[in-house]
């Protein structure tokens, strides 16, 4: 389906889940509801980690934050794509819902998308470092790809900001 009905769709999944728990009428908007989380705060954990003796653990921890956070939007929307068709339309959409950074995407073979950010969390935070470093990202999508598609994806950053390039380049598989 276009955009378009993935929105609607998206939109109809809110209205039937706020009506599920009683709620007679709908929020003003049908947006997904989040708090945006400053630069700093991404700069902050990953210094409370240090200070904790648990630096070595970053990767890890903000893939895996990035992981839950993907997941659970999709589940608060109730949101669910049958098919891998126009898997990187359903995964643009529910992005722009978020806003944490600009992305594109297109769907690839056997159910994977090829994903463009510019402007993620990690690589405003940390500016270029050398290495690719936007975990938090890498795990988000693959969250929101695995739950929209109902089986595991991972995702490969192939380029980063963090190391010099133009825009983050990612890669998500099924596994």
């Amino acid at each position: 389906p276009p955009r378009a009905s993935i929105r609607r769709q998206r939109q109809m999944c809110i209205r039937d889940r706020y009506q599920s728990e009683g709620v007679e009428r709908l929020p003003r908007s049908s947006e997904i509801p989040f708090v945006a989380l400053p630069v700093d705060v991404f700069t902050a954990i990953r210094e409370m980690l240090a200070e904790y003796g648990l630096g070595d653990k970053d990767e890890e921890f903000f893939k895996d934050l990035g992981v839950r956070c993907g997941k659970a939007v999709v589940q608060r929307t109730g949101f669910k794509w049958e098919s891998d068709d126009q898997l990187a339309d359903a995964l643009v959409s529910l992005w722009a819902e978020v806003g944490i950074g600009r992305l594109t995407a297109k769907d690839v073979d056997k159910g994977g998308v090829a994903a463009e950010v510019t402007d993620t969390v990690e690589s405003l935070a940390l500016g270029n470092v050398g290495d690719p470093s936007c975990f938090f990202t890498r795990g988000y999508i693959a969250g929101v790809v695995s739950e929209l598609s109902g089986r595991e994806h991972m995702t490969v950053e192939d380029q980063c900001v963090c190391e010099g390039h133009q825009k983050c380049v990612f890669t998500v598989i099924p596994i």
